[in-house]
């Protein structure tokens, strides 16, 4: 595998860019669980790409590249997923090299492109020429790092995320999904290749009719910005510990002591008898 130089890339697979050694943001996540879980994720050679996962990425192209969606997946009919036909169809799909999608997810994908591509934010952002699903790649502190925003554009890294959340319930879901780490992630790559970039915008595309599209800003002065900052950088500096000593902990060996979670210390236990 060729190691790519820092810098900025263009018309790169998806495959091959994930393919790439360097720090990505979903490593850092998996050092939230313990560094063991990032060691076994490095050490892995594919990594299993959940339904959720499907149908963010298919949403991905299908907004960001329509042009690219008919040569990487294909509708599926509406046909019962679980007969004979719908087996042949999903075999005689990838055999084309094309990833088959349930008739209801492509739906709900043609709603949802519909409703961002007519924001106007989105027109805004289309008509002063992005750079869209371009790869970066850094060195920081002597370590190769990279990132892979949807889209750059105005001194802006736009992401699109789908979500199930309601617009109200959405800031929630930025910091348990640690989309502000992607914040402070790619706005630090853009810095490192020299893009001017000092905001991140959500693009929010919510998967429940009637498919609204809400926004969601990050900049280098706020808040969530700082929070990111403090958290990712701990979890960079673990990473490098981890790469320099060789050890990966897992869980701790000594016993945990059981706690009553809050929501069932004033649950009343009575007597049996």
């Amino acid at each position: 595998m060729t190691t790519p130089a820092p810098g900025i890339y263009a018309d790169i697979p998806n495959e091959t860019y994930h393919a790439w050694p360097g720090v990505s943001k979903s490593m850092l996540d998996k050092l939230t669980d313990t560094p063991a879980h990032l060691k076994d994720y490095m050490e892995q050679d594919e990594h299993v790409q959940t339904a959720p996962m499907l149908l963010g990425s298919a949403t991905h192209t299908s907004v960001m590249q329509p042009e690219k969606f008919d040569d990487q997946y294909i509708v599926m009919p509406d046909i019962d997923g679980r007969t004979a036909e719908a087996r042949a169809f999903r075999t005689a799909a990838k055999k084309k090299g094309k990833v088959p999608i349930s008739h209801i997810d492509g739906r709900w994908i043609k709603a949802i492109t519909a409703r961002v591509q007519d924001t106007v934010f989105f027109k805004r952002c289309m008509n002063r020429g992005p750079l869209i699903e371009n790869s970066i790649v850094w060195e920081m502190d002597g370590y190769l790092c990279r990132a892979r925003p949807d889209m750059i554009v105005d001194e802006m890294v736009v992401d699109l995320k789908t979500t199930i959340q309601s617009c109200s319930n959405f800031n929630s879901e930025i910091f348990r999904r640690r989309y502000h780490w992607q914040a402070y992630w790619y706005l630090k790559g853009c810095e490192n290749v020299g893009i001017d970039c000092d905001t991140f915008m959500i693009i929010a595309a919510h998967k429940q009719r009637p498919f609204l599209v809400s926004l969601h800003e990050i900049t280098r002065e706020s808040e969530a910005y700082a929070v990111a900052a403090q958290e990712c950088e701990a979890a960079f500096e673990t990473y490098k510990t981890c790469m320099r000593t060789g050890l990966w902990p897992g869980y701790p060996h000594d016993p945990i002591p059981v706690q009553v979670p809050s929501h069932r210390q004033d649950v009343l236990i009575e007597e049996p008898f």
